[in-house]
């Protein structure tokens, strides 16, 4: 089988996808996205049975150039974000001993609180004897980093620090899961989006790093963002119902577009105190990216599926409420 250059590439998507591609510059556009991973996996909405019926191929570089936008734009603000909730948590749980036996055994305890031997102890108990497999696994993983082998070497227990450095989102989300509910509770009082009315055991914010986890990742690896195909979490109605509220948004939240993920980003550092203009400035960068890409695709049809028909009223909404 014989694979084919990109002056093929170019024929083929004429001749078989009925998308008009021509010249010197669209040659190197598609050079730069790619064939397999970049101008087809452009051409559909989550998955091949969604084809956004492009008829250009300057269609397929304005989605690419937003879903491009879109990462930059989201890079810095997820890891701090990250960075900062890990802080929170860990600010919470080190006030009397930094080990990691002793925050086992003094916050990862939820189960307690759990009625002895049902199936949500049982569950939750296996939870938490994998969590302590896993994080031993990453201290033996890691054992060539300088922080690690300082501490096994000197034959100490790792600081719970040292953990949380080596986390990735989907395991700090297990991590803040298992802590008891006085714990999360406190540190949704820290983060100050403490919400007793929907709220009332400070799970949310376990709800929530498990969405930021699927984003982060399509990030990190420079996966496609645009249509949220990464998303790979159960996301619950009460996290709609809480952005909503907060930002007098009247249309439903649900994740299903990139829109909703912004408006979770600015929940936490509007509540956290970052200055108002700079969380403007972030959401704008959205809203200006939207605009583009309506402009370039010059097709309303298409704009609306990726973007949804309510995303201005979203956006603008939150840059009004903070």
């Amino acid at each position: 089988m014989r694979g084919k250059s990109i002056n093929g590439l170019m024929s083929h998507i004429r001749d078989s996808h009925n998308v008009n591609i021509n010249g010197s510059v669209d040659k190197k556009r598609l050079t730069e996205m790619g064939y397999y991973h970049g101008y087809k996996a452009y051409r559909f909405l989550k998955d091949n049975s969604n084809p956004l019926n492009v008829s250009e191929f300057s269609q397929i570089t304005a989605i690419y150039n937003y879903d491009m936008s879109l990462k930059q734009i989201m890079y810095p603000y997820i890891m701090k974000l990250e960075t900062l909730l890990k802080n929170i948590v860990l600010n919470e749980i080190v006030t009397d001993n930094v080990s990691f036996s002793n925050i086992f055994e003094n916050h990862l305890t939820h189960f307690r609180e759990l009625p002895t031997g049902t199936d949500a102890y049982k569950k939750e108990m296996s939870k938490r004897l994998r969590l302590k497999s896993q994080l031993e696994r990453l201290i033996a993983d890691n054992y060539a980093r300088p922080y690690v082998k300082h501490y096994i070497n000197s034959e100490r227990s790792l600081p719970i620090w040292a953990y949380f450095e080596l986390m990735m989102m989907s395991d700090f989300g297990n991590f803040v899961s298992l802590l008891n509910t006085q714990t999360k509770l406190n540190v949704a009082k820290s983060l100050h989006t403490a919400d007793s009315a929907i709220d009332t055991d400070g799970s949310i914010l376990v709800d929530h790093i498990f969405i930021l986890k699927d984003l982060r990742n399509a990030i990190a690896h420079n996966n496609i963002v645009f249509d949220t195909r990464f998303s790979n979490a159960r996301i619950k109605t009460r996290v709609g119902k809480q952005l909503k509220t907060e930002f007098n948004i009247t249309v439903d939240i649900n994740f299903k577009t990139i829109t909703d993920y912004p408006i979770l980003i600015a929940h936490y550092f509007h509540n956290f105190g970052q200055p108002k203009s700079e969380t403007k400035r972030f959401i704008n960068s959205f809203l200006n990216c939207a605009e583009k890409l309506k402009t370039d695709l010059n097709n309303n049809s298409i704009t609306f599926r990726i973007l949804g028909s309510d995303y201005k009223l979203k956006l603008q909404a939150v840059i009004d409420n903070l």
